[in-house]
């Protein structure tokens, strides 16, 4: 047991010590949800969470005067999850690594066609959709947020891990977290539902006995690591060699679940790494300043708007006008000795000038979120070059973006989620063929993507495939000879993987090569026949003897 304390509170050391490098980051995080969504970053710099933290986001919220940045966000956070995990059609292919020139034999296709599609629905038919929008709002403003994947009743569960008690490190400097500690509170009730009441410490067991309902709350910290063995990553099959280990501690230093992982179950990727740190800062901190400006000026633009509607009067002080008791308004009467007594004073400052300030930044901020390039356009109706054009500009913006974000994301998603099928039986099984095909005891396969901005990053691609095809057969009708160069199979294979088409729909080589075989057949039937006619006909066309006359 003191073993056990002594490993726990080691992890708390761990826990402590994380916390204090990201402390000088935490403010400027902070900053971000606060001119944005200020309820969704509560916890901060240790501010209180729950229905305290909710009240005081609630203030937050009052003192926001512009709501630009807040509906960009939006819309840069649904463009990016309906452009990278999109519901209504399958994003991701699984296929496996070949060796030697090999052709994947057909039932090896068909299982992973078949898996791709499964996976696909399950994690759609889960609450991925609407944790995944949650998820994606805190990864734009903070810049980095994580994303639990496990297995309930048969289905996956996703739970979003906010940035605010999130504590990350690259441990395996492999180019992405594997390492996380987060902090929770449970009251003793959740925790004897989620540990066993004999797993916690005595205080908590004693709060339970005394009153289960009792709303106290007590902290535990998690940490999901690499199991590191004489220097490498652990790769057994059991929970306490597991490559990925989990140790949930009570705040004493208890350990009260210890357990493991086949794949990192926490998916935490980042948009912009900030050098030298395992952190990330996310596209709202690029345009911060113009957020708090664009904020401030529309405060004294609310300000001087209520001077404008109101009014605002000069008095002579005379004795007769109190000037601190006065209260103007509509049907008021007051007299005064000399009508020069109270006159109207103009407000100062320029309303244009603010308004032409606030227009600038507005487009600053959506600018740097992108809200100008994913939002819609003004002309209700474009041409082909104009979308073609726009869609360019599109990709080259967030095409290097995008590439980070699919590494450290969807490809441990589809792994993760993968795996968890795979070891609950969800899967039909995988035929010898593709077994064989693997040739490796891990049985890694290959992503492949075929999303939206998928399919928008291999437009370019396509585009120069189909204009050399184009001007090489224009060629061919001069010199058919350099129709040599080109492999119109392969082409056709190329145009089918770049437009993303359902592979069942088109044939594979072996289907191609029967085809072409019965193909064969039949013209040599056709020109044996054709042969065998002429002879018939060349027979039957010579003259006749005399003698047989």
């Amino acid at each position: 047991m003191a073993g056990n304390n002594e490993k726990g509170k080691a992890v708390l050391a761990q826990f402590a010590k994380l916390k204090e490098i990201r402390t000088p980051l935490d403010q400027e995080y902070k900053e971000c949800y606060d001119y944005t969504k200020p309820s969704l970053g509560v916890g901060f710099q240790d501010t209180e969470v729950g229905i305290t933290g909710a009240q005081n986001s609630k203030a937050k919220q009052a003192q926001l005067f512009t709501t630009t940045a807040t509906e960009a966000v939006r819309m840069l956070s649904s463009s990016v999850l309906s452009s990278m995990t999109p519901s209504n059609n399958r994003w991701f292919d699984l296929a496996a690594p070949l060796f030697d020139g090999e052709e994947l034999p057909q039932d090896a296709k068909e299982w992973l066609e078949n898996a791709a599609a499964y996976i696909h629905t399950m994690i759609h038919a889960s609450n991925y959709d609407s944790e995944a929008i949650e998820f994606m709002n805190h990864l734009m403003i903070a810049g980095m947020a994580g994303i639990y994947v496990e297995i309930k009743n048969g289905k996956y569960h996703f739970q979003t891990w906010p940035l605010n008690h999130l504590y990350c490190q690259e441990t395996l400097n492999q180019g992405y977290i594997d390492t996380v500690y987060r902090q929770f509170q449970f009251t003793a009730q959740q925790a004897v539902v989620e540990f066993g009441l004999d797993k916690l410490p005595q205080n908590i067991q004693d709060c339970y006995r005394n009153n289960e309902n009792d709303p106290k709350k007590f902290v535990f910290v998690v940490a999901i690591r690499p199991r590191i063995v004489k220097g490498k990553q652990a790769a057994g099959s059991t929970q306490k060699n597991l490559p990925w280990e989990s140790l949930w501690v009570a705040q004493c230093g208890s350990i009260v679940r210890e357990s493991g992982f086949n794949e990192m179950p926490v998916i935490v990727p980042r948009w912009e790494k900030i050098p030298d740190t395992d952190y990330a800062r996310g596209p709202v901190s690029a345009v911060l300043p113009d957020i708090k400006s664009l904020n401030k000026i529309n405060e004294n633009v609310l300000l001087n708007m209520d001077m404008h509607i109101t009014g605002m009067f000069k008095i002579k002080d005379d004795g007769t006008i109190n000037p601190n008791t006065i209260k103007f308004g509509a049907r008021r009467v007051f007299p005064v000795n000399n009508m020069e007594d109270i006159q109207p004073l103009k407000a100062g400052g320029d309303i244009n000038f603010a308004t032409e300030q606030i227009s600038r930044l507005e487009a600053s901020i959506r600018s740097g979120l992108l809200a100008d390039q994913l939002g819609p356009t003004e002309k209700a109706i474009s041409t082909a070059t104009e979308v073609h054009t726009r869609n360019a500009s599109v990709r080259q913006i967030l095409g290097p973006i995008f590439a980070r974000l699919q590494s450290e994301l969807t490809t441990h998603l589809v792994t993760r989620c993968f795996g968890l099928a795979a070891r609950a039986n969800l899967l039909a099984p995988m035929p010898d063929s593709l077994i064989d095909a693997l040739r490796s005891g891990t049985q890694e396969l290959e992503i492949g993507y075929s999303s939206p901005l998928a399919r928008a990053q291999k437009a370019q691609e396509l585009q120069a495939v189909e204009d050399v095809t184009k001007r090489v057969l224009e060629l061919s009708t001069v010199k058919p000879e350099v129709l040599d160069f080109l492999n119109l199979d392969k082409v056709a294979q190329k145009f089918g993987d770049l437009v993303g088409i359902d592979p069942g729909l088109m044939n594979d080589e072996s289907a191609v090569k029967k085809i072409r075989l019965q193909r064969q057949k039949q013209q040599e039937a056709g020109a044996a026949a054709q042969a065998q006619l002429a002879i018939q006909q060349a027979q039957a066309a010579q003259p006749v003897p005399e003698a047989t006359m």
